[in-house]
C-alpha cells in the first residue's frame, strides 16, 4: 500500500549507497519532478528500521535525493518491511538499479560485496556462530545475474584503490579493468596502476592492452625496449633501426665513427632489466604460483628495478647509485 511520508524520515539503504551517480539521469529526474511533481504511481520502496526510526530506501534512491534537493516535504512510499528481509531488500535494490538507470561498475561491485556480507551474517546466525561462505550461485540467484557476471564485478574490488577510482570515473572501461586483473595474482601486480595510466594517457584499445598484459604474463615485461647491438644498452622500442641500434650509435655511424661495444658489457639500465626479470621469475615461482602474497619489501624492490629500467631520463649519477644498490642487494641474496 502506497502512502505519503516525510522525506526527512527516509534515507538510502546503506548497503546500496553509491559513489558515482549518473548526473544526466539525476538532472532529468529533477526536471521531471519539478515540472510534474512526485507522482503517486512512482513510489519509492523501503523497509523500516526500528533502531533508526527511519525508512531505508532500496528502490528509488535517485528520486529521494531529487525530492530532498527540491525541498519536497512528502513523498509516496511503499513499505515492504513485512514482505522482505534486509538481505532480500538489498537484492531487490540491485535489480532495480540495473533495470532503471546506468549502474556504475564500481558501485555494483561494492553493492554485491555488501550483499555477500549480509548474507554471510544471516547464515552465520542460523548456523549457531559457525562462519559460512556465500557461493556465487547464491548471489546470482538473489540478484538475477549470471554467476560469471557476479564473479567479474566482485573481482573489481581487488584492483588498487587509484585504479578503482579511475574505473568509477569512467576513465578506464569495465572490459579493460578485467584485462588488468589478469596480473593481480602474479609478480607483475605492481604494473596494474601504470598500465591503467597508459590506457588513460594513450587511449589504448582493449586489444592493445590485452597484448601488453599477455606479454607481461609470459615474460615479466612488455615489448617496449630493445638492446643496442653496438653499445649493449637498453633503449625504447620506438627508436628502432635495423640492425638494432640506439639513437646515439646511429648518430655515430652517420658521423663516420667506429662502433665499439661498451667495456662493461652492459649499462646500469640493462643490468636493472636483467635483475628485474630474475627477481620477477623467482617471486613468480616461489610465491605467486603457490597462491601466496608477495612480501612487501620484495614487491617494492621489484618496482624500483622496473622504474630504473624503464626510466628514459637515466643520468650517469643514477647509473652509479643503482650499480652500488644492485651490488648491495646481490650481496644480500636478492640478485
Amino acid at each position: 500500500m502506497v502512502r505519503y511520508v516525510g522525506a526527512e524520515d527516509c534515507e538510502p539503504l546503506i548497503e546500496l549507497e553509491r559513489d558515482y551517480y549518473d548526473q544526466s539521469n539525476f538532472l532529468y529526474l529533477k526536471k521531471t519532478i519539478e515540472r510534474d511533481g512526485f507522482k503517486k504511481v512512482y513510489p519509492v520502496r523501503a523497509i523500516f528500521d526500528r533502531r533508526k526510526n527511519k525508512y531505508e530506501i532500496f528502490d528509488g534512491i535517485h528520486r529521494l535525493k531529487v525530492a530532498q534537493t527540491l525541498g519536497i516535504k512528502k513523498i509516496p512510499l511503499e513499505d515492504e518491511t513485512a514482505l522482505l528481509t534486509r538481505e532480500q531488500a538489498i537484492a531487490e535494490g540491485i535489480k532495480a538499479n540495473r533495470t532503471h538507470a546506468y549502474y556504475n561498475p564500481m558501485d555494483l561491485a561494492r553493492n554485491l560485496a555488501a550483499l555477500g556480507k549480509t548474507t554471510s551474517a544471516v547464515r552465520k546466525s542460523k548456523s549457531f556462530g559457525r562462519p559460512e561462505s556465500v557461493s556465487l550461485s547464491a548471489l546470482a540467484e538473489l540478484t538475477g545475474m549470471s554467476e560469471k557476471s557476479v564473479s567479474q564485478y566482485l573481482q573489481l574490488m581487488r584492483l588498487p584503490e587509484d585504479v578503482q577510482t579511475m574505473v568509477g570515473a569512467g576513465k578506464v572501461g569495465f572490459s579493460c579493468a578485467l584485462i588488468l586483473l589478469r596480473l593481480d595474482k602474479t609478480a607483475s601486480k605492481h604494473m596494474i596502476p601504470k598500465l591503467a595510466q597508459e590506457v588513460l594517457r594513450e587511449g589504448l584499445s582493449r586489444r592493445e592492452l590485452e597484448r601488453k598484459v599477455e606479454s607481461i604474463r609470459r615474460k615479466g615485461y612488455d615489448d617496449d625496449t630493445k638492446v643496442c647491438v653496438g653499445c649493449r644498452k637498453a633503449f625504447p622500442k620506438e627508436h628502432l633501426s635495423y640492425p638494432c641500434l640506439c639513437p646515439s650509435c646511429v648518430q655515430k655511424l652517420r658521423s663516420g665513427e667506429k662502433l665499439e661495444p661498451s667495456g662493461l658489457g652492459m649499462d646500469a639500465r640493462t643490468e636493472a632489466k636483467r635483475d628485474y626479470l630474475r627477481l620477477n621469475a623467482l617471486l613468480e615461482e616461489r610465491w605467486s604460483k603457490k597462491g601466496k602474497e608477495i612480501p612487501e619489501k620484495a614487491g617494492e624492490y621489484l618496482e624500483k628495478l622496473h622504474s630504473r629500467w624503464k626510466d628514459t631520463t637515466f643520468s650517469e649519477n643514477d647509473e652509479n647509485s643503482l650499480e652500488e644498490e644492485l651490488s648491495e642487494k646481490r650481496g644480500d641474496g636478492h640478485g
